[in-house]
């Protein structure tokens, strides 16, 4: 079988497999059961048979009883009746006292057979009354009679008439209970051999019982030996450093310890990437024969391109064959004994195919041992193929930790390394060295204008020139976004110019085709700034911040160029530096503090609100806006510390002073960045009695753009927690439309210009924030208009319905102490 996407569903498929051995202890365990059960029912039938039978045994044997009773009362009639029967007249005292005897002798018999009759002869109730009834008129009313009249001597005592008709009733009876006690006779021969049979089939079926659970205790057996053997193998498939490395020992081990439950003649593993060969390798128990190797190298080839798009096309499989030591290998046996097993994988990420399968000694038809197999060849082809994943997995770790994911030129923190090594190197040898920072310039136009598919093709194109301009052993970085650094060793200004200008010559030659109808295609130029070393700088963090300096004079100038430092302006530069230098000092150290600026609520004129902003104090205690160390912050990487450092000093200061209503924080994409931005944004507002419904953190419209996906995951994560967003200089980028379509924000932030234009009287600013204000009422969001510097950009704002506004005179930034809790200009 053929399993396909994350390796988690190979797992999961291969555990609902039916065949697992899981599945097989269930199958046992109800197998069990239901013979217990049905051993239950059937012993319960034939116990409640065996006492049925002896109840009705022990009943016929009452009623047999009864009809011997029956019987001896007729013979006892009938010798009465035969011996009053003979009795002649006349009667003598002592014969009448023995006819006498005689008849209560039968009177009594009578008496006992009709009691006994009416359980047992009810059809010949009636001749028991009617011989009872002529008894009794012959030996009493002919007794009576012949006192009375004394017959003639010798006449008989019972006439003879009647005498005859009571010996037919005594006959008929007679034959009756005969009959009766016949069938019961043989009744109960019938429950004898009934009961015989019971016994005897209880003890077939305890023989029965005996034999299939013995069958059911010798699978078990089995089965906990198997069970056994894979949580021993199981207990090897651990992914280590080791098994990584050595995997191929990891597999000789894996067929030793399979060999020990299963005649193993082979074990063959094979894992197909993209990037490699194809290479298949065998591991033998024991050396085969070349015919041997031959024949199950067809076999293996054969299985392997049945597994559909495992195999790429038009690749041939290389084999090598392994020979593993063992004390207890298969003695030499026919191909034809030899059953082949495999299972194979596809994953679409990374993008991997494999197959494991084994030479087992056995049949086909031996299925517990089939399920066996299956299942480790499951866990094996599982942990080779996690192995094998891992390893290109590390590759890829290896290579994005120094590279650019994007570019495939050095990253950022790999290009600062380098620049230290070569600072080191030029001063041992005594050499110079050139710093180059490379600006794309109006590259956000063509992201704005064609998107970021069409852009990340352009950085990828430039990249290349880059890399294709230089020489090799020139250190070429993307440094971040559209920026590019690279370090020419071993060259001086004029070697360094020279390089920057074939650089430039091949940029000017670029066209790149945008893939949208009508367009032109996409030119390109370049802003450069060098730095010298030693001649400018003599340390690697001074050399690049010359050169990011010179990079924009040149953007300055007009862009399509590039600088170097003038005579003695390296020195000026240098102490710019030095105060950049001593700003991301203070920001390293904690001493970023935040301030205070209002919102107005236009319709009530009261402070509903306030944006936090970061603030430095410098060695002369002037207060340092963002604006001048911001930039700064972002490209020594700073962002992230200092964005979370303000904003839980504004939340302990906000918390001291009481201030009501909500803060908005920037937030810098680099901030946004970083994979627990969510989780510390969460972490820092839980230690303050501040709900997240009171906070909204501020992003511009240009950092949105740039991350577009990462923005949106991010603000419909918070955003399910409580947190607002607004968008800061809204109408400033090109994208504003399809920014709104795509992210679920609270606030727009109009761009100051705008309120400032309209304030001036500027129409065409006017209908902008009219156009903005009915967009977001519309959605259903509120506005705020920034640039709030005097009365008439208040009344333009208030005209035009905007909800909230910021600016100059509404309220300065300042200190949480500094802030009222309203503020009525």
């Amino acid at each position: 079988m053929v399993f396909t996407n994350q390796e988690s569903k190979d797992l999961s498929r291969a555990q609902e497999n039916p065949d697992r051995p899981g599945q097989a202890a269930h199958s046992l365990h109800r197998t069990t059961i239901a013979l217990s059960v049905g051993a239950a029912i059937l012993v319960l039938v034939n116990v409640a048979v065996y006492f049925s039978t002896n109840a009705a045994l022990a009943h016929l044997s009452r009623t047999i009883a009864r009809y011997r009773t029956v019987r001896n009362d007729l013979r006892s009639v009938s010798s009465a009746l035969f011996v009053m029967v003979q009795s002649r007249t006349p009667l003598s005292p002592e014969k009448r006292s023995l006819f006498r005897g005689y008849q209560v002798q039968a009177v009594a018999a009578l008496s006992s057979m009709q009691t006994t009759t009416r359980l047992l002869l009810a059809n010949e109730a009636k001749n028991i009354r009617a011989l009872n009834a002529l008894f009794v008129y012959a030996s009493i009313q002919n007794i009576e009679a012949i006192l009375r009249e004394t017959p003639p001597a010798g006449t008989p005592v019972i006439p003879p008439a009647l005498s005859s008709r009571m010996h037919g009733l005594i006959l008929s009876i007679h034959r009756q209970v005969g009959a009766r006690e016949k069938i019961l006779r043989e009744r109960e021969l019938l429950l004898h051999h009934r009961r015989v049979l019971v016994l005897d089939g209880s003890f077939l079926l305890f023989l029965a019982l005996l034999g299939s659970f013995m069958l059911l205790e010798r699978r078990s057996i089995g089965f906990l030996k198997t069970l056994e053997f894979e949580v021993d193998l199981t207990k090897k498939l651990l992914i280590t450093s080791d098994v990584i490395r050595e995997w191929k020992e990891f597999t000789k081990n894996l067929l030793l310890q399979i060999n020990h439950t299963f005649p193993v003649r082979f074990l063959f593993s094979l894992f197909v990437t993209s990037e490699e060969v194809v290479e298949l390798h065998v591991f033998w128990n024991g050396a085969p024969s070349p015919e041997e190797q031959r024949h199950f190298e067809a076999s293996i080839d054969q299985r392997v391109r049945e597994v559909t798009g495992l195999l790429p096309e038009g690749k041939n499989l290389t084999f090598f064959h392994e020979v593993v030591a063992s004390t207890d290998s298969p003695s030499p046996l026919s191909k034809e004994t030899i059953v082949l097993e495999t299972e194979s994988l596809l994953l679409e990420r990374p993008q991997i195919g494999g197959i494991v399968g084994v030479g087992l000694a056995g049949t086909r038809s031996d299925a517990i041992k089939k399920l066996v197999v299956r299942g480790f060849l499951v866990s094996i082809l599982n942990v080779l193929g996690s192995v094998k994943a891992l390893s290109l997995y590390n590759k890829e770790v290896e290579y994005f930790a120094v590279r650019d994911p994007l570019t495939r030129l050095f990253n950022q923190r790999v290009f600062w390394e380098l620049l230290d090594y070569e600072v080191g190197r030029a001063k041992r040898h005594d050499t110079s060295f050139a710093v180059c920072v490379v600006d794309l310039d109006d590259f956000k136009r063509v992201n704005d204008t064609f998107g970021h598919t069409v852009g990340d093709r352009y950085l990828k194109e430039m990249a290349a020139l880059l890399l294709s301009g230089t020489r090799q052993g020139d250190i070429v970085a993307r440094y971040g976004g559209d920026e590019f650094a690279f370090v020419l060793p071993e060259v001086d200004l004029a070697g360094a110019t020279s390089i920057v200008d074939r650089i430039r010559e091949k940029i000017a030659m670029f066209r790149m085709d945008p893939d949208v109808p009508g367009s032109p295609p996409i030119e390109a130029s370049v802003s450069i700034g060098i730095a010298l070393y030693p001649d400018h700088a003599s340390n690697a963090q001074d050399l690049f911040s010359l050169a990011d300096r010179m990079m924009y004079k040149a953007k300055q100038s007009g862009k399509n160029t590039f600088r170097a430092p003038e005579p003695g302006e390296a020195t000026h530069l240098h102490t710019a530096g030095q105060r950049e230098s001593h700003l991301l000092d203070l920001v390293r150290s904690g001493q970023a503090f935040p301030y205070f600026q209002p919102f107005l609520d236009l319709s009530t004129r009261t402070v509903t609100g306030y944006e936090v902003l970061a603030r430095l104090r410098d060695s002369e205690g002037r207060i340092v806006p963002a604006g001048e160390f911001i930039t700064l912050v972002e490209r020594a990487g700073l962002a992230a510390s200092l964005d979370f450092a303000i904003l839980e000093k504004a939340l302990e200061q906000a918390t001291q002073r009481g201030l009501a209503g909500k803060l908005f924080f920037n937030m810098t994409p680099f901030a946004m960045a970083a994979p627990d931005f969510a989780n510390r944004i969460v972490e820092t507002v839980a230690r303050f009695p501040i709900p997240p419904d009171r906070i909204a953190f501020e992003i511009t419209e240009r950092q949105a753009i740039k991350n577009m996906r990462l923005v949106e995951n991010l603000i419909r994560d918070l955003k399910s927690l409580g947190y607002a967003f607004s968008i800061d200089d809204f109408g400033a980028g090109f994208s504003s439309h399809h920014y709104l379509r795509e992210f679920p924000v609270d606030y727009l932030k109009i761009d100051g210009p705008f309120i400032l234009g309209a304030g001036k009287g500027n129409t065409v600013d006017f209908a902008i924030i009219h156009s903005i204000v009915s967009l977001a009422r519309s959605l259903g969001i509120q506005t705020v208009g920034e640039g709030i510097e005097d009365q008439a950009a208040l009344d333009v704002a208030t005209a035009c319905g905007v909800n909230l506004g910021q600016g100059y005179f509404v309220g300065r930034p300042g200190s949480a102490e500094a802030m009222l809790p309203s503020l009525n200009p």
